[in-house]
C-alpha cells in the first residue's frame, strides 16, 4: 500500500477573512481553483481564499524526500466515507505554470 505523507495545515490559520461565507450550499456548482507552484499552495473557492499554504520545510524534507511524495505524486479528489453528501466534480482541467 502506498502512504501518501502530508502536512499538519492549520487552517484557521491559512483562512482569510470572510472564509466560512465561501460555498454556496443553494443549488448549482462552487468553482475551486487550486494553484500548487513550488512548495505553495493556494486554494480559491468561489473567489475567496481558503488556504494559501507554504510548505518550504515540510513538503521538501527528508521524509517527504525518502518516500518521493510532497513535490510530485498523483492528484486525488476526495469524499471521505460515512458522509452523506453527494459530490459531483465537472470541467476538471490541469495546466503547467
Amino acid at each position: 500500500m502506498n502512504r501518501i505523507f502530508f502536512p499538519a495545515i492549520c487552517v484557521a490559520a491559512s483562512l482569510s477573512v470572510g472564509a466560512s461565507l465561501h460555498a454556496d450550499e443553494g443549488e448549482g456548482w462552487n468553482d475551486l481553483e487550486i494553484t500548487a507552484e513550488g512548495m505553495k499552495i493556494k486554494s480559491v473557492l468561489n473567489g475567496v481564499t481558503v488556504v494559501d499554504y507554504d510548505g518550504s520545510g515540510v513538503l521538501d524534507d527528508e521524509l517527504h524526500k525518502k518516500h518521493g511524495v510532497g513535490t510530485k505524486g498523483v492528484i486525488g479528489l476526495q469524499l471521505h466515507s460515512f458522509h452523506e453528501l453527494k459530490l459531483r466534480f465537472k470541467d476538471v482541467r490541469i495546466k503547467p505554470l
